[in-house]
């Protein structure tokens, strides 16, 4: 508080103790920061102990959720807690209780929570002033390494609300503008800027579902063999129950889509493996916590990123965040030895029983919705 604000301390030019206002913290200063840190926590600890108060606190910024009917009670308590201590409020920060509630540049969406689902998004103010930051470069052509390096920041902290790894090719760019010398923006990373203004900050906000408490394993493989190329996947529960499986051969025409000038397009046929998962069980995956084994160490990277310097395999990776982002998850993709990779019997056509109910799946189709434009 500012009335509060005064200290007595020695003036070397009066020589003489004085009483001195200081009107901000000096948030350069390690002590300070720790000292008002331990202040905000210290009213959290009253407020969430003596008071009741379901809140939290991230420096200044506090944030509470009540039920409807004791909000009033909730927004009395706070505030007059505040008033006891002398702590002013921001008037511009929301005060009242809402199913919207924007704190820290961001803005959580509660509407759908009695349905079990939670949103959040960049606030409209953060997603503008990153577009017009985006604009001024394009504009002027140039982009220095120090404001590389801030822009690449800001839109890698921008990117923890909004779903899915799709902006990984872009951030791909701005890193290796970061190794040039020249400040000139190339056709690249032209394309790329464009990308993330454009397209990534509108994307699809974050979201956190109830569903998020069951687990998935899904296993993948696929064989190329004696001209053959099988496409194998299975789906296990969180206590190991093989709930099912698919076992597909592809067609020539899907071997000429995925590897038009490869005699053994492995890396490219695992990732499509991997798609074919989130599109024929994208019903049991939506919203949960899901871990994809591989046992293609490419094809896990790829998906980790978010990109590859493969072409067809770019795409299909493309693809799959996008299906990703409709199930509304955020998979674990993790290696498997191939000995112990239950997918490996039905990448070479072995259908059992004991892996659970077989699915059809047009892996055709699939392909060529990520590969044939319009596909």
């Amino acid at each position: 508080a500012i009335e509060q604000a005064y200290l007595v301390v020695y003036n070397p030019r009066t020589k003489k103790a004085e009483i001195y206002e200081q009107c901000v913290l000096p948030f350069g200063a390690r002590a300070s920061v720790h000292s008002f840190c331990r202040t905000s926590l210290g009213i959290w600890t009253v407020g969430a102990v003596q008071l009741a108060l379901m809140w939290s606190v991230y420096f200044d910024d506090f944030v509470g959720g009540e039920v409807p009917p004791l909000s009033r009670l909730f927004d009395l308590c706070a505030e007059t807690l505040f008033g006891i201590l002398g702590w002013d409020t921001s008037p511009d920060k929301p005060t009242t209780f809402g199913s919207i509630a924007k704190v820290l540049g961001l803005e959580f969406d509660l509407r759908e929570s009695h349905l079990g689902n939670f949103y959040m998004q960049n606030t409209i103010t953060r997603r503008e002033e990153l577009r017009d930051s985006l604009s001024a470069v394009l504009e002027a052509g140039t982009l220095t390494r120090k404001d590389c390096e801030k822009l690449r920041g800001r839109l890698q902290f921008a990117s923890n609300q909004i779903a899915g790894k799709k902006a990984g090719l872009a951030f791909k760019v701005l890193s290796e503008h970061l190794k040039e010398r020249s400040p000139v923006v190339g056709d690249s990373l032209r394309a790329a800027l464009l990308f993330l203004r454009d397209k990534f900050l509108e994307g699809p906000p974050r979201s956190l579902s109830a569903n998020v408490l069951h687990l998935w394993h899904v296993y993948v493989d696929a064989s190329c063999d004696d001209d053959r190329i099988g496409l194998g996947g299975v789906l296990i529960s969180d206590n190991g129950t093989k709930i099912g499986h698919f076992s597909e051969w592809a067609t020539p025409e899907l071997r000429q889509l995925i590897g038009p000038d490869s005699k053994n397009p492995i890396f490219e046929c695992e990732c499509l493996a991997v798609l074919m998962c989130f599109h024929v069980w994208r019903g049991l995956l939506k919203g949960c916590n899901i871990v994809v084994f591989s046992d293609n160490e490419g094809t896990r990277a790829c998906m980790i990123k978010g990109a590859s310097d493969n072409t067809i395999g770019m795409r299909i990776v493309d693809a799959t965040h996008e299906a990703i982002d409709a199930v509304c998850c955020i998979p674990w993709f993790e290696r498997v030895n191939t000995a112990s990779n239950v997918a490996d019997d039905p990448s070479r056509g072995i259908s059992d029983e004991s892996l659970g109910r077989r699915f059809e799946v047009d892996a055709l189709c699939i392909a060529k919705s990520a590969l044939v434009p319009w596909g």
